[in-house]
């Protein structure tokens, strides 16, 4: 798969399709459950800091961003408002239900 067809928004990957590479079993089950409880806190539409986004989904604050980005790729609509020094609040609105 190229670089331009994993950008396109159109197509709604699945997230095993987005979890492809050399990632044994437990890590993509770990990266699975970790997305979907950034995407369960996510899904209100409501901008949170990334801090917000960690604490209430329980991942790591850097996987917690990259999940927001998995989103993004995936087709969900993305927000990012800027809040000051540099920092970020994310917003996901979702386009489709994930399981």
């Amino acid at each position: 798969m190229s670089f331009s067809e994993l950008m396109a928004p159109a197509h709604q990957f699945s997230i095993d399709e987005m979890l492809q590479g050399d990632l044994t079993q437990k890590d993509r089950k770990r990266l699975t459950g970790g997305y979907l409880r950034v995407f369960n806190v996510m899904k209100d539409g409501v901008y949170r800091s990334p801090e917000q986004i960690s604490e209430e989904s329980g991942v790591r604050l850097d996987s917690a961003l990259r999940m927001c980005r998995l989103m993004k790729q995936r087709g969900h609509g993305y927000g990012k408002m800027p809040c000051g020094n540099g920092f970020f609040m994310y917003q996901i609105i979702p386009s489709f239900d994930e399981m």
